[in-house]
């Protein structure tokens, strides 16, 4: 999230503000000393013109911590099912759009 923050060319005390929460717990969070619920990964999402995947280092990154492994990878493999999910329900819509203006 820092990374994110400083390309931005925001301050904790931004981004604290933009969360209404405080300085301090804001620090804990982009410390990662307080976990981060997904409520607030959207919202910082939005602010740093950033994908939800992009909060998630790739696997290759993490190091040998094995249950960091297994929860990313489990978060990655949902994140691709919610894309691919999303496509066919962007199709779907597209296709009853034409059926519902269709004479």
């Amino acid at each position: 999230m820092r990374q994110f923050r400083v390309e931005k060319g925001l301050n904790r005390v931004d981004v604290a503000d933009y969360l209404h929460m405080s300085i301090s717990a804001y620090g804990k969070l982009e410390s990662g000393s307080t976990a981060i619920d997904t409520k607030r990964i959207y919202l910082l999402s939005q602010l740093f013109n950033k994908t939800f995947k992009e909060f998630f280092p790739p696997l290759k990154d993490i190091k040998e911590d094995s249950a960091l492994n297994d929860v990313s990878l489990g978060i990655h493999k949902l994140l691709e099912s919610k894309d691919k999910l999303i496509g066919h329900l962007e199709t779907e819509v597209e296709f009853l759009r034409k059926q519902i203006s269709a004479p």
